[in-house]
Parts: structure tokens; sequence; C-alpha cells
């Protein structure tokens, strides 16, 4: 964050302190917007670890693109004392000293240092659904990993109003009444880099085929690295592929030989879920490649 040349009004952190919400004077507001418009990578938040009830301080890394990383060990039970707590950390940012009787000093970054470092790292209980939705009346599975192998709470409700802060109406959740609601026991699921699922074929590719992927690249590297491979009867091999250098490439070669058809896309999002998409047709010659 650039520093402004004139020394710092003690007075706007008095006042920012006094009413940290609602309406502020032209000059707190002109200096709360140079602090809050700063670049993204580098700058400390609040996250909202139990609803309007507990904060805990978060600070973006310096990747690209950035990637929050949570700061376990301060916590705040009270929203006031963490807004104050972050005006802090960026009132030292941007003038380059402490404000007196803030009690808090510019912490150092804690964002790990490679990609397969971020994906070591998880939440002490990871869970998902194994299907993205279902009907009323059909079944789901929820896949959890406890990181210690501690035992876990577990509860599905139903969400009729979300939290959008405290001047907002409150959450509002409808428990659903079922037998998964409870405690658990915990087990670690570790993350096995690397790992790869084999489907035995023949694969129904015909002269035409279309293959829809939802891909969240955890990894992305200058090597391209394989994300699927269907193989013919004959050899044929249809391959998706990504790589920060060369982007997604969908690659049709019969053999081990030299590919027949290439198509290209620039790299997909790090951390995002990517729909792609990937049309095969053999009659009219066409490899396409969408995302």
């Amino acid at each position: 964050m650039q520093r402004p040349a004139a020394s710092p009004n003690r007075e706007l952190a008095t006042e920012f302190r006094r009413s940290p919400f609602g309406r502020h004077s032209a000059d707190l507001q002109s200096l709360l917007h140079a602090m809050r418009s700063a670049p993204i990578a580098g700058k400390h938040f609040l996250f909202m670890s139990d609803t309007n009830r507990e904060w805990v301080l978060g600070r973006y890394s310096m990747d690209a693109p950035p990637i929050p990383v949570i700061e376990w060990s301060v916590r705040f039970d009270n929203l006031e004392d963490a807004e104050w707590h972050v005006f802090g950390l960026r009132w030292k940012e941007t003038f380059g000293e402490d404000i007196e009787g803030s009690t808090v000093a510019l912490m150092a970054s804690t964002q790990p240092r490679s990609g397969r470092e971020r994906l070591e790292q998880s939440p002490s209980v990871l869970a998902y659904a194994e299907r993205r939705g279902v009907r009323a009346g059909e079944a789901i599975n929820f896949c959890v990993s406890s990181t210690s192998g501690e035992p876990y709470d577990a509860r599905i409700v139903r969400l009729l109003a979300p939290d959008i802060g405290p001047f907002g109406p409150p959450r509002r959740e409808h428990m659903i009444d079922t037998p998964v609601n409870g405690r658990h026991l915990g087990q670690r699921q570790p993350i096995r880099l690397g790992s790869f699922g084999s489907v035995d074929g023949p694969l129904p590719l015909g002269s035409c085929c279309r293959l829809e992927l939802l891909v969240l690249p955890t990894l992305t590297e200058a090597d391209p690295r394989t994300i699927v491979e269907l193989v013919t009867p004959a050899g044929s091999r249809l391959t998706l592929r990504h790589g920060t250098a060369s982007g997604l490439e969908a690659v049709w070669a019969h053999g081990d030989t030299t590919p027949n058809s290439i198509a290209a896309i620039p790299q997909l999002t790090e951390r995002a879920w990517n729909r792609v998409a990937v049309t095969l047709d053999l009659v009219a010659g066409v490899l396409a490649l969408r995302s």
C-alpha cells in the first residue's frame, strides 16, 4: 500500500474506535476507502468462525491469485474489537507506526510457500457431499475427514435466511430430523498426492462424443498434468491435460503417434471449480474444448 505523504491524524483513529460502523467524517471515510481499496494480496480480513459470536483474523497470501490464510490464534468475541484490531494493522501498513493503545503489531505472513504445501494444509474437519444434489426421497452420502481423528458433530438443516452481517436479519435455519445429526467418531482421510482412478473399458467412444468435467485445480505447475485420459480398444486416446505454460489442452491421437488434433484454452483458475467440456467429432474432423 502506498503511504500518504501527510502525517497520520490520530483523531481519525479515535473516531473509528468510538464508532467503527455507520456514518463517518469525510476524512475518516477517505482513509477507510484507501485502506479497503488496497490490493488483495497481503490484506488482513476477518473470518466469522461462529455466527455473530466469534471472529478470527485472516490474511491473504502474496500468491497469484491470493490465498486466504486464517490465523486461528487471534480470536475475538466482540466485532468492534475485531474491527479495531484490523484497523490498527492497516494503519501501520499505511503510516508505518502503531496506534497507541491498539495493542497491535504488524504480524508476519503465514502463507505457505508452494502449492503442494497449500494442498497438504486442511481444516481440522473437512467434509463434502459425494453428489452435488438429490431429489426428495433420494439418498446422499457425506465424506468427512477429521485431521486429528477426534469426534465431530454433524447436523442437517434447511437454511431459511443466510448470515449477512451484524446489521442484517439473523441467520435462520430449520433442523432436519435425521439419524445423521449428532456426534460421530472421527477418522483422518489423507489426501494422497498423485492418486488416480482407473475404469476398465472399452469406453463408448464412437465417431462423435462429448465429455463434461468439473475440475478443481490445486497444483498448477509448469509441466502439463493429465486430468483424464480415455483409451479405445484400438489404442486411440483422448487426453485432457493442464499446465501453467500450455493452459488446458485436449489431444486426440492414434496410439503413441503424433497427435491428430489439439485444442487449447488458457489455464484454469486455481482452487476454483471450473466446468470443462470436450467435444470430439471424427466425421467432421473437429476437436473442441470449452470452459
